[in-house]
């Protein structure tokens, strides 16, 4: 992956109300999470990166064991998947999340964030 980036996607089988049934994240060269989705039985999506957060959703404070080593518990189903697939969740579930319903005429969310974080600029 670019920059050694890789994105895997993690199915969970429990039974615990609480806790994400699938949890997808982009991991750095050292495996370290850069950021996260956390997708819930019930429908709703965590997420995390280096800056914010919701639902409880965290980046781990220790490296990503291998595919392999993640595969070795019965309860977990791991695969890489590709950035282009990660990115098209975090638009989905995090992006219509973070902009304000004032800016969601603007085309891009990095322009809204530009304008959010510059109030004197107007879209």
């Amino acid at each position: 992956m670019e920059d050694g980036l890789i994105a895997i996607d993690v199915m969970w089988n429990h039974n615990f109300d609480a806790e994400p049934v699938r949890l997808v994240s982009v991991l750095n060269q050292n495996r370290y999470e850069i950021c996260k989705l956390e997708f819930f039985r019930d429908g709703r999506v965590g997420f995390a990166d280096e800056k914010r957060s919701t639902l409880g959703t965290e980046l781990g404070l220790l490296p990503v064991p291998a595919l392999p080593e993640i595969n070795a518990d019965p309860q977990f189903e791991a695969r890489e998947t590709t950035m282009k697939a990660f990115e098209a969740l975090w638009s989905r579930h995090v992006t219509r999340l973070m902009i304000p319903a004032e800016f969601s005429h603007l085309e891009t969310f990095d322009a809204a964030l530009r304008i959010i974080d510059n109030p004197g600029i107007r879209g």
